[in-house]
C-alpha cells in the first residue's frame, strides 16, 4: 500500500491546502511524506506525537498503515478495528482491514472485502484484494465478476492477466479465447496465450505460437507448450524432440512431460532411465515424486523385485519425513495396488500391514484400515478406522463414518459426522465437509446432520465462497424436500427461499429452478396456505434470539460471551463495570469486536450511549 493507495483526501498533497505556518499541520505533511518515502518508522513516530493530542482521523489511518507495512499487524488491525466503528461507511478502511487481516490468516477477510466492494464498486484497490483473495483461496468462479469488473475500470495489463488465469482456472477457456481476441496491443508471442488455445483443443494455432516463441525468446515455458502440443499431434516427432529440449534448458517440469509420454506409449524402460537421470546426484527426498514413478514404471516393466525395493525405500523415507502427506498417500495407495497385482493375497497382506500397522499418524491408520476393508475383515477394519478417528477427527472422522455408512451403522456414523461438524475450526475445512455431505445422499439424508450443518454454515455465511454457499444452498434444498416429503409446507417454503437468497452466480450443480419446483409442489399440495412472511402475530416466533443461538451465529469467544450475557441482563453498563467482570482494561476493545461482528452478521444488540464518569457507556438492545 504505497502512496497511490491512499484516499485521496489523505495524501500529502492534499495536507498541504491546510498549512497555515503552525507546527501542526507541518508535521502532518512531514508525516505524509515519510510514509511515501518508505519511512514508516519515522512517520509512525510523528502520528504517534500528534495524536497523542488531537484525534484527526486521517493520522489515526496513516499510523495503522505504517504499522501494517512495519509488519506490526495485531497493532494494525486494533487500529483499522477501531476506525471502522468509527467510519462504517469508509470503503477504504475495510479494504485496508482485510488486507491485515488476510496477512494474518484471518477468515474475516473477505466480509471486509465485500463491504469495501458494497460501499465503493469503483474502488479497485479493494476489487484487486478480494479477487486475489478469492484465487488464493480456491475460488476462481467468484473472482471472475470482480476480476471483470476491475479490468473495465482499469485497463491494466496485469488485471487482465489475471481475468484470464481466473478464466482458465474456471474452465471458461473460450470466453478467455475471445477476450484475448479482442485485446488490442502488443503482438509479442504470450505464454497465456498459448495456455488458452491448448484449453481450447486449438493445437495446430498452439504449435506455431509455441515455436514462434520458443525460437524468439527461449523461454522454457513455450519450449513445454511447444512440445505439449506436438505431444498430440505427432507424439513419435515429440519423443525426438523431448532429449535434446531437456538438455538445453535442464528443466524438471519438461522433464517430467517426457516421463509421462514414453510411460503413455509404453516405452518402460526409457522412462525408467529418464527417471534415474532425474534423480541422480539429488537429494531423496527432494525427489520423492519421481522415485514413485519409477516404482510404479518398474513394476509396469514387469520387474517386481526391483518395484518392491523402490517403494519401501521411499514410503519408509516419507514416514519419517512426513513432509509430503499427500505423497505419502498416493504411494500407499499405489503400493497396495502393486502388491495385490503381483503377489497372492496371503503374501502381500503381511507385506503390506508390516510396512503400515506400527505407525501412528493418520494416514497409515486410514492406509491399514482401508486393507482390512478391502480383504473383506470388517471387524479389524472398524478398529483401525476408531484408531485413525481418534488420531485426527477430521480425516479419520470423515473416513470412519464413510466405513459406518457402508455397514450400514447410520445411528454411529451420524454420532461421528455430528462430532466433526461441530468441531471444525477453519471455514475452508467446514467448506470441504460440506461438499462431502452434500455429495453423499447416505450423509444428507441423516437430519440432525443436515440441520446442524445448515446452522454452521450460516453462523459463517459471510466468510464462504461460492463453493460454501453452493453447498449451504443444496443443504437447504435437502431440508426443503424432506420437509415436503412431511408435509411441513412452511418448512418447505422457507428452506427454498432461504436457499434461492444464497445461491450463488453460475452455481455448478444445482439451479433456482430446483427450488422454485419445489415450491410449486408446495403450493399444490397444502389445502391451506400460511404465507410464511405475513404470519399473525401470535403465530409468530418472538424477535429475541436465544443466547445459545446468539453466541453461535456470531461466533463469540468467552469474554465476549460475558458481556453480551452480562447485557442482556442489566440492560446497561459501563466500561468501568465491564472491565471489573472481564479482569482486564481491554473491555472497550472486546465491545468494539462485538460490534463489528454484529455488523457483519446483520444483527444489533448493543449501542453506545457516550461516555459518562466511569468510561463509555453500553447499552443491550436486543437481537
Amino acid at each position: 500500500m504505497r502512496a497511490a493507495c491512499l484516499p485521496a483526501s489523505l495524501n500529502s498533497a492534499s495536507m498541504g491546502e491546510d498549512m497555515t505556518g503552525d507546527l501542526g499541520p507541518g508535521r502532518k505533511r512531514e508525516a505524509f511524506m515519510l510514509f511515501e518515502g518508505g519511512s514508516y518508522e519515522r512517520s509512525y513516530e510523528i502520528c504517534r506525537d500528534i495524536t497523542a493530542t488531537e484525534d484527526d482521523p486521517s493520522i489515526v489511518i496513516l499510523s495503522a498503515m505504517n504499522l501494517f507495512h512495519l509488519g506490526r499487524l495485531d497493532e494494525a488491525e486494533a487500529y483499522f478495528q477501531d476506525l471502522v466503528c468509527r467510519m462504517p461507511e469508509s470503503s477504504y478502511i475495510h479494504s485496508y482491514l482485510g488486507k491485515v487481516l488476510e496477512m494474518k490468516g484471518e477468515e474475516q477477510a473477505i466480509a471486509h472485502y465485500g463491504r469495501a466492494i458494497i460501499l465503493d464498486p469503483k474502488n479497485q484497490e479493494a476489487l484487486r484484494s478480494y479477487a486475489a483473495y478469492l484465487l488464493s483461496s480456491g475460488d476462481p468462479r467468484s473472482s471472475v465478476t470482480v476480476l471483470r469488473t476491475l479490468f473495465d475500470l482499469s485497463g491494466k495489463e496485469e488485471d487482465f492477466r489475471t481475468l484470464i488465469q481466473a478464466l482458465l482456472a474456471s474452465g471458461e477457456a473460450d470466453e478467455a479465447l475471445e477476450y484475448y481476441k479482442g485485446r488490442k496491443g502488443s503482438t509479442v508471442p504470450d505464454t497465456l496465450y498459448v495456455r488458452i488455445l491448448l484449453s481450447c483443443g486449438e493445437i495446430d494455432t498452439a504449435l506455431n505460437v509455441a515455436r514462434e516463441g520458443m525460437e524468439k525468446t527461449g523461454d522454457p515455458l513455450f519450449a513445454r507448450f511447444y512440445l505439449s502440443a506436438l505431444s498430440k499431434r505427432d507424439p513419435d516427432a515429440a519423443l525426438a524432440d523431448y532429449p535434446p529440449v531437456i538438455k538445453k534448458t535442464g528443466n524438471d517440469d519438461i522433464a517430467q512431460d517426457h516421463i509421462r509420454l514414453l510411460k503413455e506409449k509404453a516405452r518402460y524402460n526409457e522412462a525408467i532411465d529418464a527417471c534415474s537421470m532425474m534423480t541422480t546426484g539429488k537429494n531423496e527426498d527432494d525427489t520423492a515424486g519421481i522415485h514413485l514413478m519409477t516404482a510404479e514404471l518398474l513394476a509396469l516393466a514387469g520387474d517386481r523385485d526391483r518395484a518392491l525395493e523402490e517403494y519401501r525405500r521411499l514410503i519408509r523415507s516419507q514416514m519419517i519425513l512426513m513432509s509430503e502427506t499427500q505423497l505419502l498417500g498416493r504411494a500407499l495407495s499405489s503400493f497396495k495396488t502393486f502388491l495385490l497385482t503381483f503377489y497372492p493375497l496371503k503374501t502381500a497382506a503381511p507385506i503390506y500391514l508390516e510396512l503400515v500397522s506400527g505407525q501412528s499418524d493418520v494416514i497409515c491408520l486410514l492406509a491399514a484400515a482401508r486393507f482390512y476393508e478391502e480383504l473383506g475383515d470388517f471387524s479389524e477394519a472398524r478398529s483401525w478406522y476408531y484408531r485413525a478417528y481418534r488420531s485426527d477427527y477430521l480425516e479419520g472422522g470423515c473416513e470412519y463414518a464413510r466405513f459406518l455408512a457402508n455397514q450400514k451403522d447410520f445411528r454411529e456414523c451420524e454420532k461421528v459426522m455430528l462430532y466433526v461438524v461441530n468441531n471444525i475450526k477453519k471455514t475452508q475445512d467446514l467448506i470441504r465437509i460440506s461438499g462431502l455431505v452434500v455429495g453423499d445422499s447416505r450423509f444428507y439424508r441423516l437430519k440432525r446432520l443436515l440441520d446442524r450443518l445448515i446452522q454452521r454454515l450460516e453462523s459463517r455465511i459471510s466468510m464462504l465462497n461460492s463453493h460454501g454457499l453452493e453447498y449451504l444452498a443444496q443443504s437447504l434444498l435437502f431440508s426443503a424436500a424432506r420437509a415436503l416429503e412431511e408435509n411441513d409446507f412452511p418448512g418447505c417454503k422457507e428452506a427454498c427461499l432461504r436457499g434461492l437468497d444464497i445461491i450463488p452466480p453460475r452455481p455448478r450443480d444445482l439451479s433456482p429452478a430446483d427450488f422454485l419446483a419445489l415450491l410449486e409442489a408446495c403450493k399444490e399440495r397444502t389445502l391451506y396456505d400460511i404465507p410464511i412472511f405475513h404470519a399473525d402475530e401470535h403465530e409468530r416466533p418472538g424477535d429475541e434470539i436465544p443466547a445459545e443461538t446468539l453466541h453461535a451465529l456470531l461466533e463469540l469467544d468467552e469474554n465476549e460471551k460475558k458481556i453480551v450475557d452480562f447485557l442482556k441482563a442489566h440492560g446497561r453498563a459501563n466500561e468501568m463495570d465491564l472491565r471489573t467482570l472481564l479482569g482486564t482494561r481491554r473491555a472497550a476493545g472486546y465491545v468494539n469486536r462485538l460490534l463489528q461482528k454484529s455488523a457483519l452478521k446483520g444483527v444489533q444488540i448493543i449501542e453506545k450511549k457516550g461516555v459518562g464518569q466511569y468510561g463509555e457507556i453500553y447499552e443491550y438492545c436486543g437481537a
